[in-house]
């Protein structure tokens, strides 16, 4: 602000300006912008102090983070495997006469059945088809993988740190071993089953839940795990000033009904003198993340 005069004074010397500056201006300006300056500083600096009066009172804090990723249903593998299968199909039926069903036995065996079965899922698997090329895309703007990360900002460490976090809304989160495969996310489940001969009347199942061998070994850093619809629980043993860590080992998937506010937290802990609610930052990977990994893909796709 000082310059204004100055810089009015210049532009005078090149185009002859008559009026001239009143000079005393030229100190309310100084003045005035010595006092704005003095003030900005100050602001400042109580705003730091007040700041470091928070965290003195309330050394803890904790910054969180949900990172949603959008899935990849792997439709190109899906669709790939069923070309399999037609072509399984189509092969068992060249083996039978060409004859209509009108034209076959009153009284049917086990073979003629068989054939009724193949030709009923060649017709089923080319509706199946189509229906998982419209729900895939509905599905995707829907379901994500979720990843929650929290990081001490506070200025002491803390432990025993009790974190639940909320769905708000209509939005529910769940494990994916747990309940992927009673959701509507489950396409395996509704899709069409190659049929058997099953001389030895042995059921043969298609698109379960994979049977993968888990082992469960105990978790010395996280504990009382909790994974449900609307709420999921963890109690992490410690966290350093400055560290981070994901709240969860599981893979967590979420289905988004709301638009806007998916998540709210609760944290308590050793160290806190209050309970805490920091607000989840919410970010989206840019990469996609497919639905199923090699092992429960070969587990499905097994035949």
């Amino acid at each position: 602000m000082a310059f204004i005069p100055w810089i009015y004074d210049l532009i005078s010397a090149y185009f002859h300006f008559h009026f001239r500056f009143p000079s005393f201006l030229t100190f309310v300006f100084a003045i005035g912008s010595f006092l704005f300056a003095t003030y900005a500083v100050y602001n400042d600096e109580y705003k730091k102090r007040r700041s470091l009066e928070e965290k003195l009172n309330e050394p803890t804090d904790y910054k969180i983070s949900a990172i949603l990723t959008v899935i990849n249903f792997q439709k190109e593998k899906l669709f790939e495997y069923f070309t399999e299968q037609r072509k399984i199909a189509e092969n068992e039926l060249s083996h039978f006469p060409l004859k209509s069903i009108e034209e076959e036995d009153s009284e049917e065996d086990k073979f003629t059945i068989y054939k009724r079965k193949l030709i009923k899922y060649l017709e089923d698997l080319k509706v199946y088809e189509e229906y998982i090329d419209q729900t895939i895309e509905s599905l995707s703007s829907k379901y994500y993988f979720v990843d929650f990360f929290i990081q001490n900002i506070g200025t002491i460490s803390d432990s025993n740190i009790e974190i639940e976090i909320l769905c708000k809304g209509d939005n529910v989160i769940f494990n994916k071993e747990d309940d992927m495969f009673d959701d509507e996310i489950n396409l395996f489940k509704i899709s069409p089953k190659l049929p058997t001969l099953n001389i030895f009347q042995f059921n043969q199942t298609i698109f379960d839940m994979p049977n993968i061998a888990r082992i469960n070994l105990p978790n010395l850093y996280r504990s009382n795990i909790e994974i449900n619809k609307k709420t999921c629980f963890v109690k992490l043993r410690e966290l350093n000033v400055g560290a981070g860590t994901n709240i969860f080992d599981e893979v967590i998937m979420f289905k988004k009904e709301s638009m806007n506010d998916f998540f709210e937290v609760i944290i308590k802990s050793k160290e806190s003198r209050k309970i805490l609610k920091p607000k989840i930052e919410i970010k989206y990977d840019e990469n996609t993340r497919a639905l199923l990994d090699e092992d429960e893909l070969e587990s499905i796709f097994k035949v």
